[in-house]
């Protein structure tokens, strides 16, 4: 990569992950054009409902959850709603900004959540910037507990084994009674000096979870007791200064059979052994966006903004779409043929799964798309920064 290019890349990745809560600010104009492209088919949107006030320009990793028949999305200021997935109805609404714990901040007209939501147990689970997760019963929105955590929730939680575990801000790993919010366990790491804002959300995979931390290493955890399993350096720090020496593993991980994928800021893309954390391939792509397995194929967002598609069994390269760099590009999702990632001016764009060719885009909402799309049977349901919650219908 050229000089001028790193420089870009480091300066549209940092004004979004550094100190600081504004995403767009003086590294705006480092933002590449939209692509012209001939397209195959033209997206429809389906519904368009309002989730409050959004996130605004502020950094959230909040995402729409569809769990038990419903579709739950929340906005920062701590609207929690669950809606009808096919009409876009309102099922339910809560407010979590009331909630009697955010009275201690000078801000108490907003609850900042971002950690996305999370399901299970008769449950949906919603973590907060000012360091609470709650519980809300899923049929009715009632908040059933809450907990004061040991630091930020920015990432969602995850549910299993009678547990809700969440990744926080300071670097710790902790596993809560999903009936109570009692802590069962905690798993602390030292954090560096500088860290990309944000972390990921753990996953649960044959009794440990598995999550990346700031320090550049991937680690799993046994779900019982929280004791640590094995760690793997995915990425080293290096360089002269701090900001060289980011490694964050910030892009959620994911497991297929035995191996499990991850990548890191400044890092490598690797396959790991499960039961014993042995690497099986490593390759030079660096990302901070959640990877996407389907089949034998291994999708990612790279720190430029790149697609590429993988061979997941040995690391090499089927494609790789480089027309989206700069344009502050979403993880990818696979929806049936099509590989789809939004951006931060309101598109989606859709990919040929087998090729990379941009074969359709579409303006969602000028305010920007910050989080990748859910991918669901009839729809794709993406959340723009202006608080909308989009439908937007399928191509048959």
């Amino acid at each position: 990569m050229s000089n001028k290019l790193r420089t870009l890349t480091a300066a549209a990745v940092l004004s979004v992950f550094l100190q600081g809560c504004s995403l767009f600010g003086d590294d705006e104009d480092v933002y590449s054009p939209l692509p012209e492209i001939q397209a195959e088919f033209t997206p429809e949107v389906e519904w368009r409902k309002s989730i409050g006030s959004g996130v605004g320009e502020y950094y959230s990793q909040t995402r729409t959850l569809l769990a038990n028949g419903q579709l739950f999305a929340a906005s920062r200021a701590g609207i929690v709603k669950a809606l009808d997935p096919i009409s876009g109805d309102a099922i339910w609404k809560q407010d979590l900004a009331d909630q009697a714990v955010f009275n201690r901040f000078d801000d108490s007209d907003s609850a900042l959540l971002s950690g996305g939501i999370a399901a299970g147990y008769g449950m949906v689970f919603v973590g907060s910037e000012n360091a609470v997760l709650f519980a809300l019963n899923d049929n009715t929105g009632e908040v059933l507990w809450q907990v004061e955590t040991d630091g930020e929730v920015i990432a969602s939680p995850v549910v299993d084994e009678g547990l809700v575990i969440i990744q926080t801000s300071s670097g710790s790993l902790v596993g809560f009674d999903v009936q109570t919010g009692e802590q069962r366990w905690i798993q602390s790491s030292e954090l560096p000096a500088l860290t990309l804002r944000g972390n990921n959300s753990p996953i649960t995979t044959n009794g440990a979870a598995i999550y990346g931390r700031s320090d550049g290493k991937l680690a799993a955890v046994f779900l019982a007791n929280g004791r640590l399993i094995w760690e793997v350096n995915v990425a080293k720090p290096k360089g002269a200064n701090d900001i060289d020496r980011l490694v964050d593993v910030n892009g959620q991980a994911v497991a297929r059979g035995t191996e499990v994928y991850t990548s890191a800021f400044n890092g490598e893309l690797m396959a790991i052994e499960l039961r014993s954390g042995k690497v099986l391939w490593k390759r030079a792509y660096a990302s901070v966006k959640d990877l996407t397995v389907a089949g034998f194929e291994l999708f990612l967002t790279d720190t430029e903004g790149r697609i590429h598609a993988i061979d997941r069994r040995n690391g090499l390269t089927l494609w790789s779409q480089n027309r989206l760099a700069l344009r502050g590009v979403t993880a990818p999702v696979v929806s049936g043929d099509n590989i789809v990632v939004g951006d931060k001016e309101g598109y989606l764009h859709w990919l040929d799964r087998k090729t990379g060719k941009l074969v359709a885009q579409q303006l969602i909402d000028s305010d920007g798309l910050f989080s990748k799309a859910l991918n669901a049977d009839e729809y794709l349901y993406v959340q723009s920064r202006s608080g909308d919650l989009v439908a937007v219908k399928k191509p048959i």
